[in-house]
């Protein structure tokens, strides 16, 4: 076997035992260990493009070994390789995305209508006018979201977008998290007066961009968390780790709690694994329709990092829809839930 050969093969078995540990085994400590690391964070969270590369290149490899031989694949270690490399990526490719089927559960009536999008500090009357007017969410959370300028609270912004799409802001209430430094606006979460009354919860520990804990005064309203992490980018790696295992607990010390944001991760990054008490809302959304980042690439290929997290004893997801608005890289996510009886 030639030298370019065994190295190629090498790649790819690397690739095989990397995917493999993200897709199969993500709670084990190889995966853990390896999807918080600058490069392979990154490459996880598209597993897959990554993986439609690799087959990609491998059926053309293939393909050209064939030309070679006279359209005969030659009987060799490298293209029997090749062939397991193609059906570990349609494996890769179709298992890499987690997706459950909506399924009839003995619930209430009551539905709640909630929507996650990071804005990036850039909504208008029409977001505004299909999110509360159209969909009509009961509770909508956008990270990166503040008034006119540097360290103005949204409200005023928000009752005057409100005005434009002719609905009445004063139905609604706004929750801010306190602002950060830098660019990145902090995490609004409004919420329909209807839902319940919420006290924000001073002096608990927040993510890079923002975190918003709402404990409402009455029991029949869900409690609400808004965050929005660090992005795993070089000189924010520790931050983001210390973010996404701060989100495990704060699963964990929420269990009734519906934890919403801009996570900069998926749920197979790092401790998130290890969240038992929540699911994934987005879970329920097609399986390749449900990326969040980056809107300007094809949807089969994006990543789910926006997160709506619904607590499994309480509630069902009812519907998921995801979307895809201009003025921001990320899309937008509406789903209903409902409360399962006990």
């Amino acid at each position: 076997m030639k030298k370019k050969e065994i190295i190629i093969g090498i790649i790819y078995l690397i690739y095989i035992v990397l995917g493999c540990s993200y897709v199969f085994f993500p709670n084990g400590i190889l995966n853990k260990v390896l999807s918080m690391k600058l490069g392979f964070a990154q490459l996880y969270s598209f597993s897959t493009l990554i993986g439609f590369i690799a087959l990609t290149i491998s059926i053309l490899m293939i393909i050209s070994s064939s030309f070679r031989n006279n359209f005969k694949i030659r009987n060799s270690l490298m293209n029997l390789f090749l062939v397991i490399v193609v059906i570990f990526s349609f494996s890769f490719i179709y298992f890499g995305v987690d997706n459950r089927k909506i399924e009839e559960k003995h619930i209430h009536n009551r539905v709640i209508k909630l929507v996650e999008w990071n804005v990036a500090n850039n909504i208008n009357e029409e977001n505004i006018r299909d999110i509360f007017g159209r969909f009509d969410a009961d509770i909508a959370v956008f990270p990166e979201l503040e008034g006119y300028e540097k360290g103005d609270m949204s409200n005023r912004k928000l009752a005057d977008l409100f005005k434009k799409a002719n609905i009445d802001f004063e139905k609604y209430k706004a929750y801010i998290s306190e602002p950060t430094e830098g660019s990145i606006a902090p995490v609004t979460i409004v919420i329909k007066r209807t839902v319940g009354t919420y006290y924000v919860l001073k002096d608990t520990p927040m993510t890079r961009f923002g975190t918003v804990y709402l404990l409402p005064t009455s029991e029949n309203s869900p409690p609400i968390i808004g965050l929005h992490t660090a992005p795993p980018l070089i000189g924010l790696m520790g931050m983001w780790q210390r973010d996404l295992n701060l989100i495990e607990e704060i699963a964990n010390h929420n269990k009734d709690s519906i934890i919403i944001g801009d996570f900069n991760a998926t749920m197979k990054h790092g401790n998130l694994n290890d969240i038992k008490t929540h699911i994934d809302a987005l879970e329920y959304a097609s399986k390749f329709n449900s990326g969040t980042w980056n809107r300007n690439i094809l949807s089969f290929f994006r990543s789910r990092i926006d997160h709506i997290l619904i607590p499994i004893d309480k509630y069902c997801v009812k519907s998921v829809d995801i979307q895809n608005y201009k003025n921001s890289d990320h899309l937008c996510i509406y789903t209903e839930i409902q409360e399962i009886k006990r």
